[in-house]
């Protein structure tokens, strides 16, 4: 069911023009028109170029396709929306407004795949395309474009996509999902399932996610809130900020700061950054070990009003007052490490896991409240 013949296709075309022309404009066309027919001929022609010249000829494709189990899309800059279909079909509908010639959607269907594409013809052209794609449950999704963004939807499949300038907006979504961009911005929110979110210097924002969340960015900024699972976050010199979230969490920036904030630790947890500072504010006295350390920065630690327990190991350079706790140290432990004196400092409180703080050029810090 490849789906070529002509008695599919279903174009509408529609035209405008958008004409402003000045009182002052009027006056002289009224006074011109009224001194001689040529001049009326002349300026109807004129109008009539115009016309041709200025509207903007809108066409659109509809075609249905049963006993799919994969779409494959790949557009050069069109934009992409998918969302879930109640019908055992994938819909496809696009809207494009180029030229006769310039353009032509490309949708054939090989067994149980689809795959839809753009195809352009040679020299210069420029329009705008849609591509709107409502598929069953349970589709599984992969999507590649140039500048194209892409918009997914209340789905419970799995998803690869990937952009070099397009955005990627996700809704609502459960499965296995991978997404890249290489400056395009990442935005999801409600997503389950497995997830894998990268870019080169674009932003990520997840609002609400759960299972196994993995983001990475190269120079972009991570914006993590109401997140919950097995949580990966790593930055090259982009900042990180996560906003009440439980779990157990993988979090290193290169040169970026570390902010997180409500944070309840499920297992055993790093917060790393080897240029950059970390401020950890938990949700709950932690029950597993915990690791926060900085090269460059400067490290803090907030239990905020929770109990702290379990055995306290706070490391910085011995020079200065650089811990900082509300509490006292049982032990005091000085050595040299590459040319530099440090002090480790050791509280026990209690019963609970081991809570390591280090900073190897800045202040380590400890609060309650």
């Amino acid at each position: 069911m490849t789906g070529y013949a002509d008695n599919f296709w279903e174009i509408r075309v529609v035209k405008w023009v958008d004409v402003n022309v000045s009182v002052e404009s009027n006056k002289l066309l009224e006074s011109i028109m009224k001194s001689n027919w040529q001049a009326q001929l002349f300026l109807f022609s004129l109008a009539f170029l115009f016309v041709g010249q200025n509207a903007l000829v809108s066409r659109e494709l509809e075609k249905h396709f049963k006993d799919v189990a994969s779409v494959k899309i790949k557009t050069v800059s069109g934009d992409c929306i998918v969302s879930k279909n109640d019908e055992n079909e994938v819909a496809v509908i696009v809207t494009y407004d180029y030229e006769d010639g310039e353009f032509e959607p490309r949708l054939e269907q090989r067994g149980r795949r689809l795959f839809l594409r753009e195809r352009f013809a040679s020299g210069s052209s420029s329009g705008r395309i849609v591509w709107r794609v409502r598929v069953p449950e349970g589709t599984d999704i992969e999507f590649s474009t140039s500048s194209g963004d892409l918009e997914v939807t209340g789905l419970a499949s799995d998803l690869t996509a990937g952009t070099s300038s397009g955005n990627i907006e996700l809704t609502d979504m459960n499965g296995k999902i991978k997404l890249g961009t290489a400056s395009g911005d990442i935005r999801a929110k409600g997503v389950t399932g497995e997830l894998d979110f990268g870019t080169a210097s674009g932003n990520i924002v997840v609002v609400g996610a759960s299972g196994r969340l993995k983001i990475g960015t190269a120079s972009g900024r991570t914006t993590a809130r109401n997140v919950e699972g097995r949580m990966q976050f790593g930055a090259a010199s982009g900042d990180i900020s996560i906003v009440r979230a439980s779990g157990d969490f993988k979090v290193g920036a290169a040169s970026g700061d570390i902010d997180a904030d409500e944070i309840t630790i499920s297992d055993a947890s790093e917060f790393d950054a080897a240029s950059g500072d970390i401020e950890l504010k938990l949700g709950k006295s932690p029950d597993h070990d915990l690791k926060v350390a900085a090269a460059s920065g400067d490290v803090l630690l907030d239990f905020n009003n929770q109990s702290i327990r379990g055995r306290i190991v706070v490391t910085a350079r011995a020079r200065g007052d650089r811990i900082q706790s509300p509490f006292e140290f049982d032990d005091t432990v000085y050595f040299e490490e590459r040319g530099q004196d440090y002090v480790t400092k050791i509280a026990r409180k209690g019963s609970g896991p081991k809570i390591e703080l280090r900073s190897d050029s800045g202040k380590a810090v400890i609060m309650s409240k």
